[in-house]
C-alpha cells in the first residue's frame, strides 16, 4: 500500500505522542503566565506573549526563526494527516469496499453491461434422452436468469436480432463411468449436431469422480473456451453492435426522429410497471444475489406482486421492466454499454446521449443517473488516459454529469426512502413524530450506486491529480461526497465522510477536515470498528488542539478516545484522557452520569492495573518536571521516590521499609478531584503524612500549579 494502514497499537503510540506534546504546550504555557518557566527566558518569553496579543500581524515579522518553525510544525502534522490518519484510495480496505459495492450493484435492470454473448446449454451423457433435454432447454426459458424471463434481454437466439446469444450445446461425458457407452463409438456427438444443424454442439470427456482436475482435462476446457471465444463471442458481439447501431439509428437519428421528439410522451405506469415487489425494489439484490432494479418512475405504483409473474409453461409477463430489450431506450442502452466494452468511448459517448434525454421525460431517476454517469466515464477516458495529465479538456462537462448522477440517485433513494416510510409508518407513529429518522440499516439500490460512484471518483483524484485542482474544485468534490452519506448504512456513510475529509484536506480546509472526520470517526464506532474509529478521533484531534477556542469539542473527542481505548484494554492511554477531561476548566460542562463512569474508570484503572497506572503517572510526571527534573519536585513526589524510585510504589507494613502506614500512593499530576460528598472516599492533605522538618517545603509554590493531594478508597 502507498498509505500506511496503522495497527491499533501504533494509533495509540501516535495518539500518545500528540496528547504529551499537547500536554506539554499547556504546562508550558501555564508556567509563563505564572512566571516560574523552566527555561532561563522565561520572562522574555512571556513579554513576547504579550506582545504577540499585542500585535498578531507583525509577530512573524519581529521573529522569522519562530514563523518558520511554526510553518515546519504545520508542514509536519498536514503530513502525518495525509499519510498515516486518512485512508487513502490505495488502502487494502478501501480496494475491497469498490470491490463489495461493484458486486452488490452488478446485474441491475438499469445496466446492459452483463448481457451475455453466448448461452451454453450442458447435458449428461448419463442422462436417459439427451436429444430430448435438449430440445426442452431451447424451447422454453424457465431454465434461464430472471434477466430473461422478465423482459430485460432478449431470450431468442442471436440469428433473430434483438441483441440475443448464440447457443452452444455442451454434452458432457464421465469417463470414469464404466456403464455408460462410449459416446464416440455411438457417434453421439454427430447424432446431436445432424438434430440440431443451427446449434453449435460440442461434445467433452473428463474425469469427474477424480478429486481434482487432471492436466487433460484442463486443456479440453480451456480448449473449448477459447474456441468459444472467437467463433462465438466475438462475431456475436460484432453482429450486435452492427444491428443496433442500424436500429437505433434509424429510430433516433434524423431531422424526422427530431421533430418526434418533440411529440414523445412520457412513459407512465399505464405502459410500463416493475419487475420486483417493494423489498427486493429497496434492497437493490441482484439475480445471483438475488438482485434486481426496478423503475423509479415519480408517478408509476410499486406493484409487490409482479416479481415472479410467469405463466405455466415457465415464460414471463411481456411487461415487467421498465424497458423491454425491443424498445429503442433498451437498444441504445445496450448499443452504448458494447461500444464501452471494446473501448470505443467517443461512439458510446453519442449513444449516452441520444438516450438520456428519454430517461429524463420518463422521470425515470435510476436510468438518467447511471446515463449521466456513464457519460462522465467515457468524457474522463477520452481526455484524461494518462492520469497525470494537468488540464483536462472535458473537465466542466465532467463535473457537471457527476453532479447530476448524484442528484438523481438522491432522488430515486429519496422515493425509495418514502416507500419505506409508507411501508413501516406504523413503526414511525409509534416511535413518534418528533424523534429523528434512524439511519438504514440496508441500503438500497440507488444509495448504493451513488456509493459506487463516489468510490470511483475518489479513486480517480489521486494526489498526483489533486495538485492540478483548484482548493474550490476539490472543495465541490467533497462536498458532492459527504452529501451522498445521507442515505446510507453506518458502514457507508463512514467510509464517504472519510473521502470527502481527504478531499477537504488537499484543499486545505482544516476546520471541515476535523468536523468530518469526527463524524466517520462516530459512524465506524457504531459498525464497531475500533481501529478506523480511534484513527479518524485521532486525526480529527490533532486539528482542534491548535485551535484552543474549540475545548468543547477537544473534550469531546477526549470523552470519546477514553471511552473507546478502555474498552479495547489500553488503559494507560485511557487514563491520561481521562485526566485531562479532569481539568478544572472542564467542571461544570460534564453530566453528572459521565463524570461517575470517569471516575470509575479511572479508579478501577489505578487499582486493578498499577503497571498501566504507573506509565501513566510518569508521563504526567515528565509533562510537569521534565524528563529528569532537578528542582521544584512536589511532595509527594519526595515521599514516594524516599521509598522507591518511581511513581507508584504500593508500600506494605510487613514489608517495606518506609511504609507510610500501609497507604498505596498513586501520584496524578493535575488531576482535580470531583466535588462530591462520599464517605468512602477520604480527601487528605499530603503535609499530614510528612515530617515536620519540610514545613518550610509545604508552604512554597507547588510546580504543578496546586498543592499536592492524595485519596485513599
Amino acid at each position: 500500500d502507498n498509505n500506511n494502514d496503522l495497527t491499533m497499537t501504533q494509533l495509540t503510540n501516535l495518539l500518545q505522542t500528540l496528547h504529551i506534546t499537547h500536554c506539554q504546550q499547556k504546562q508550558d504555557q501555564k508556567q509563563i503566565l505564572a512566571g516560574t518557566s523552566r527555561a532561563t527566558t522565561a520572562t522574555t518569553s512571556h513579554h513576547h506573549h504579550q506582545q504577540h496579543q499585542q500585535q498578531p500581524f507583525t509577530e512573524d515579522e519581529r521573529h522569522p526563526e519562530s514563523s518558520s518553525h511554526h510553518q515546519q510544525q504545520q508542514q509536519q502534522l498536514l503530513t502525518l494527516l495525509k499519510t498515516k490518519l486518512t485512508a487513502s484510495s490505495d488502502l487494502t480496505f478501501m480496494k475491497h469496499t469498490r470491490w463489495v459495492y461493484d458486486e452488490l450493484t452488478d446485474f441491475t435492470t438499469h445496466e446492459m453491461f452483463h448481457c451475455p454473448l453466448v448461452i451454453v446449454l450442458v447435458a449428461s451423457t448419463q442422462d436417459e434422452n439427451v436429444h430430448q433435454i435438449f430440445q426442452e432447454l431451447l424451447l422454453l426459458d424457465h431454465h434461464l436468469p430472471k434477466s430473461f424471463r422478465n423482459g430485460q434481454f432478449d431470450p431468442s437466439d442471436y440469428t433473430q436480432g434483438h441483441g440475443g446469444a448464440k447457443r452452444y450445446l455442451l454434452l458432457l461425458h464421465d469417463n470414469s463411468n464404466n456403464n455408460n457407452n462410449n459416446p464416440m463409438d455411438d457417434n453421439v456427438q454427430q447424432q446431436l449436431q445432424s438434430t440440431f444443424p443451427s446449434m453449435d454442439c460440442r461434445l467433452i470427456s473428463l474425469d469427474m469422480m477424480s478429486t481434482s482436475t487432471t492436466k487433460e482435462d484442463t486443456n479440453k476446457l480451456s480448449s473449448f473456451i477459447l474456441q468459444m471465444t472467437r467463433d462465438g463471442c466475438i462475431p456475436t458481439l460484432e453482429r450486435r453492435i452492427v444491428y443496433l447501431n442500424a436500429v437505433v439509428s434509424n429510430a433516433k437519428k434524423g431531422v424526422k426522429n427530431v421533430f418526434k421528439q418533440f411529440w414523445r410522451k412520457p412513459k407512465t405506469s399505464d405502459t410500463t410497471t416493475t419487475t420486483s415487489s417493494l423489498s427486493t425494489f429497496l434492497t437493490g439484490t441482484s439475480d445471483h444475489n438475488p438482485s434486481s432494479s426496478t423503475s423509479t418512475f415519480t408517478n408509476s405504483k410499486m406493484n409487490s406482486s409482479s416479481t415472479n409473474n410467469t405463466s405455466t409453461n415457465g415464460s414471463s409477463s411481456s411487461s415487467s421492466v421498465p424497458y423491454r430489450f425491443d424498445t429503442v431506450e433498451s437498444q441504445a442502452r445496450l448499443l452504448a454499454d458494447s461500444l464501452f466494452l471494446i473501448q470505443d468511448y467517443e461512439t458510446s459517448l453519442s449513444f449516452y446521449r441520444l438516450v438520456k434525454d428519454d430517461f429524463k421525460m420518463d422521470k425515470a431517476m435510476l436510468y438518467y443517473a447511471s446515463i449521466q454517469e456513464m457519460i462522465a466515464i467515457c468524457m474522463y477516458a477520452m481526455d484524461n488516459p494518462n492520469p497525470s495529465k494537468a488540464i483536462s479538456k472535458y473537465s466542466r462537462d465532467i463535473h457537471y454529469a457527476i453532479e447530476n448522477a448524484l442528484y438523481s440517485y438522491t432522488r430515486a433513494a429519496d422515493e425509495e426512502q418514502f416507500l419505506l416510510q409508507q411501508q413501516n409508518s406504523t413503526m414511525t407513529s409509534n416511535r413518534g413524530s418528533n424523534s429523528l429518522p434512524l439511519r438504514p440499516q440496508t441500503s438500497a439500490l440507488a444509495t448504493r450506486l451513488a456509493t459506487r460512484l463516489c468510490l470511483v471518483l475518489s479513486r480517480i483524484i489521486t494526489p498526483s491529480t489533486t495538485a492540478h485542482l483548484t482548493p474550490v474544485k476539490l472543495m465541490e468534490i467533497a462536498d458532492l461526497l459527504a452529501s451522498a452519506s445521507s442515505h446510507e448504512t453506518p458502514l457507508g456513510a463512514a467510509i464517504l465522510l472519510e473521502q470527502a475529509s481527504r478531499h477537504y484536506l488537499a484543499a486545505s480546509h482544516l476546520n471541515k477536515y476535523a468536523f468530518h472526520m469526527l463524524m466517520s470517526g462516530h459512524m465506524y464506532r457504531s459498525c464497531r470498528l475500533e481501529r478506523h474509529a480511534a484513527r479518524c478521533f485521532t486525526a480529527s484531534l490533532a486539528i482542534y488542539q491548535q485551535i484552543p477556542q474549540w475545548k468543547e469539542l477537544i473534550d469531546h473527542l477526549h470523552s470519546a478516545l477514553a471511552q473507546q481505548l478502555y474498552s479495547t484494554e489500553h488503559y494507560s492511554l485511557a487514563l491520561l484522557l481521562y485526566i485531562e477531561l479532569m481539568d478544572g476548566r472542564t467542571g461544570g460542562k460534564i453530566s453528572t452520569k459521565n463524570l461517575n463512569k470517569f471516575w470509575n474508570h479511572i479508579l478501577e484503572i489505578c487499582k486493578n492495573k498499577p503497571a498501566e497506572a504507573k506509565k501513566s503517572a510518569k508521563l504526567l510526571r515528565e509533562v510537569v518536571l521534565g524528563p529528569n527534573p532537578t528542582k521544584s519536585k512536589s511532595i509527594s513526589s519526595q515521599v514516594v521516590e524516599e521509598i522507591d524510585d518511581s511513581i507508584v510504589d504500593s508500600t506494605k507494613n510487613t514489608n517495606d521499609a518506609g511504609s507510610l502506614g500501609g497507604v498505596d500512593i498513586l501520584e496524578l499530576c493535575n488531576l482535580d478531584l470531583p466535588r462530591i460528598y462520599d464517605s468512602t472516599v477520604e480527601v487528605f492533605e499530603i503535609a499530614s503524612i510528612v515530617e515536620q522538618n519540610d514545613k518550610d517545603t509545604l508552604l512554597s509554590p507547588s510546580p504543578l500549579g496546586g498543592e499536592g493531594i492524595g485519596a485513599i478508597a
